[in-house]
């Protein structure tokens, strides 16, 4: 008798349980199914200086519709080097200088793809050895109202909002 209290204990306990973990399986094995897709992996691009400031004195020229001005970027390289790459678009680059006025040689193609400004620094700067770079420059691309759309080219580029002869009391923006 005692052994048959015994099974009867241990059926009991095992439907129990049975019952009480099935909607957890059940919940393991839809869980896939309700999991959303991620989005395509974007690769940050690699980097070979750290961007530790940028300070821009940047103008505007109303009727060329360009900006001007001059930025300091204050980086530490992380490997040595005597050269580094900064990303510029659709410029007029007029000079490149260390922030002391030091002038600096520079390349810089705006037809190419990559739009990039290649500077060659005064000597080899050590890995996080701190350089201010800076650089004079005019813009050369105004991002023109297009009849097909309300925001132009995507937004590429300044924008010049004005006065005109139909709105003459239109605020510069």
């Amino acid at each position: 008798m005692n052994s048959r209290l015994f099974r009867l204990k241990f059926f009991a306990l095992f439907f129990g349980l049975l019952l009480t973990l099935a909607p957890l399986i059940n919940a393991q094995q839809t869980q896939p199914a309700r999991l959303k897709k991620l989005p395509p992996v974007n690769y940050v691009r690699s980097r070979n200086i750290d961007v530790k400031h940028i300070a821009i004195d940047l103008r505007f020229d109303w009727d060329k519709e360009q900006a001007f001005g001059n930025t300091i970027v204050t980086l530490a390289p992380f490997n040595e080097t005597n050269k580094i790459t900064l990303d510029a678009s659709e410029m007029l680059i007029n000079s490149v200088t260390l922030s002391n006025g030091t002038p600096l040689k520079f390349n810089y193609d705006e037809k190419k793809d990559k739009d990039q400004l290649e500077i060659t620094l005064d000597r080899a700067y050590k890995r996080g050895e701190d350089v201010s770079v800076k650089v004079d420059y005019r813009t050369r691309y105004v991002n023109k109202a297009d009849i097909e759309t309300a925001i132009g080219n995507f937004g590429k580029g300044l924008r010049f909002i004005k006065p005109s002869p139909t709105n003459p009391g239109k605020p510069r923006q």
